[in-house]
Order: structure tokens, then C-alpha cells, then sequence
């Protein structure tokens, strides 16, 4: 594939987020969308962490963040970033990473380590769950656009990945 279709390389991004979202129990109703808004050429809804959840949930989140660029890594059977540019990348201008290392600060010293651990461990995953990556990006392309439960029904989402998802969503309503 090349990188001169930008909607087939935006559903493969978003793809990335989604099933990433769906195994963590961070997919919200919303979904996924190829369809262009603004600056952006899609876009995933992925449940924001709240201050009662534990530091895992956190964690989870930020892969979630990083499973688009790392689906298009997986894509194009690029190289993992380097340390380095991984901090160039996130630290220089995207504020949701700052976040969690703030809110992670305690727990490690070393955040270029964190970073470098985040990628590590959302490349297994992205690369674990890539046939459903893949269906979720063909699925995309098919339709523009694709809820939770249609996200759901193309990887097969197991009960409990189905049922951690709703867990986090109940308890946000409570609130």
C-alpha cells in the first residue's frame, strides 16, 4: 500500500485506535470515523480516564493514543521509533502524553523509559490483534463510519472485552 491514499491509510490509523480502545475497555459510542473534519482525516472516540480509576487505566489509555501511529508503523513495516524521537514527537507538542506523565510522575522516573515501554507494549497489541485491525480498516473504508457495537462485531470482541468497556461506561454515568 502506499501512502498517496489518505483515506486507506486514515482507516488503518483509526483502526489502530479502535481495536487498541476495544481490548482495553476504552472504546466509546461514538466510534471510529474516516470521514474528514476539519484538520483532521478521522477520528476515534476513546473513554478519557477518570481520577477514581487506577494508574493501569491510565496506562491503557495512553496506548490507545499510540495505536494509530503504530498501526501505520505496522502498515508500512516501518521501524519503531527511536527513544529520541519518540520524545521529540510526544513531548514537543502533545499535550495527552504530558498528561499522563504528570499524572504518572510518581510511579516513574524515568520518562523517555515510560515512553519508550508505552510504544513496546502497544506495538505487541497492535501487532496481537492486526487481522482485526484490518477488518476494522476494511469495515471503515466500506461504510465511513462505525459505532462501538459495529466495531465490536468486526474484531469480535470478546465478553469480557465487551463487558470491561460497558464497566467504565456505567461507572462514568454514575457521575
Amino acid at each position: 500500500m502506499s501512502m498517496d491514499d489518505p483515506r486507506r491509510l486514515a482507516a488503518f490509523h483509526e483502526a489502530g485506535h479502535a481495536v487498541v480502545a476495544q481490548y482495553c475497555g476504552r472504546l466509546a459510542k461514538g466510534g471510529l470515523t474516516i470521514e474528514p473534519k476539519r484538520d483532521f482525516l478521522g477520528m476515534t472516540e476513546i473513554l478519557d480516564v477518570l481520577p477514581f480509576e487506577p494508574p493501569s487505566a491510565l496506562l491503557d489509555w495512553a496506548c490507545c493514543g499510540l495505536a494509530g501511529e503504530v498501526a501505520e508503523c505496522v502498515l508500512f513495516e516501518q521501524s519503531p521509533p527511536t527513544s529520541r524521537t519518540l520524545v521529540q514527537a510526544r513531548l514537543g507538542g502533545v499535550p495527552d502524553v504530558l498528561h499522563v506523565l504528570t499524572r504518572l510522575h510518581t510511579r516513574y522516573a524515568d520518562p523517555v523509559g515510560m515512553l519508550r515501554g508505552l510504544y513496546d507494549r502497544t506495538h505487541k497489541l497492535v501487532r496481537e490483534l492486526w487481522p482485526k485491525v484490518e477488518a476494522v480498516a476494511e469495515l471503515a473504508l466500506e461504510r465511513g463510519k462505525l459505532s462501538r457495537d459495529e466495531v465490536r462485531g468486526a474484531v469480535g470482541a470478546a465478553g469480557s472485552e465487551a463487558a470491561k468497556t460497558d464497566a467504565v461506561c456505567e461507572r462514568r454515568a454514575r457521575i
